[in-house]
């Protein structure tokens, strides 16, 4: 995982995975590395701006165990104009998505004077 200095010199970096389901991950740290909030947090500190995003990670369809990194467990929620891969990443690059593991959200307003969500 390493640390937030490893990804300084990194140009165009607008994402960073902030929650992975698979099992095996340590999204709340370790003894050899901080949490991924703590390296999220290092980065923002730096001046960066990033986004978090978060992932299941699945690599098993069939197999269905809390061992296993099965499917829907995070994903990304994206405004977009269109469902196009570049209108996708465009909304991505400014920051209009979410990222939940079961939280759906019916609005989400991001103005330099106001936030607010509303939920499903």
């Amino acid at each position: 995982m390493g640390e937030a200095r490893d990804k300084m010199p990194v140009e165009k970096l607008y994402l960073f995975e902030l929650y992975n389901v698979h099992p095996s991950v340590h999204n709340f740290g370790a003894p050899w590395h901080p949490s991924t909030e703590q390296l999220w947090d290092d980065l923002l500190t730096q001046g960066i701006t990033i986004f978090g995003v978060g992932s299941d990670d699945a690599h098993h369809f069939i197999d269905w165990s809390a061992k296993k990194s099965n499917p829907g467990h995070g994903w990304v929620m994206v405004q977009a104009e269109e469902p196009s891969f570049p209108a996708l990443t465009h909304a991505m690059t400014k920051g209009d998505f979410y990222s939940s593991s079961g939280v759906v959200l019916k609005e989400v307003v991001r103005q330099p004077a106001k936030n607010a969500i509303e939920e499903d």
